[in-house]
């Protein structure tokens, strides 16, 4: 999918939000704070289409990563699936019902994460 926002602003906010799945305590201020000037409706696709889909793992397996990614990292990882998703038409589907089902699982996250970034947007 397509942003309205140059690579390096796309690139920001995936290493922005990747941090949500590397908090331990939730404390989502200082990420909303680096991306507060993106569109929140902009800020939920790249979050569902990109960067949950990569990084949900984390919220599961018994050793996550809690220091945060590297920025490489994220952006290698994210890149890496994209061109999965657009080199096979049942990856790409597959890609959608488990966008589908993380928007459904990771619902509660995202509302957090939205009032904080909804918090961040009136300062």
């Amino acid at each position: 999918m397509e942003y309205p926002l140059n690579q390096e602003k796309t690139e920001a906010v995936w290493c922005a939000l990747a941090d949500i799945f590397s908090v331990p305590y939730e404390d989502f201020s200082y990420i909303a704070k680096k991306i507060n000037d993106v569109e929140i409706e902009i800020i939920k696709e790249i979050f569902f289409n990109d960067v949950a889909p990569v990084f949900a793992f984390n919220l599961v397996i018994t050793t996550p990563e809690l220091l945060g990614f590297e920025t490489k990292y994220v952006i290698n990882e994210i890149k890496k699936e994209k061109k999965k998703i657009q080199k096979s038409k049942i990856k790409n589907t597959i890609h959608h019902l488990n966008v589908l089902y993380l928007k459904w699982n990771l619902k509660e996250l995202w509302v957090k994460f939205e009032y904080v970034l909804n918090m961040e947007k009136k300062n």
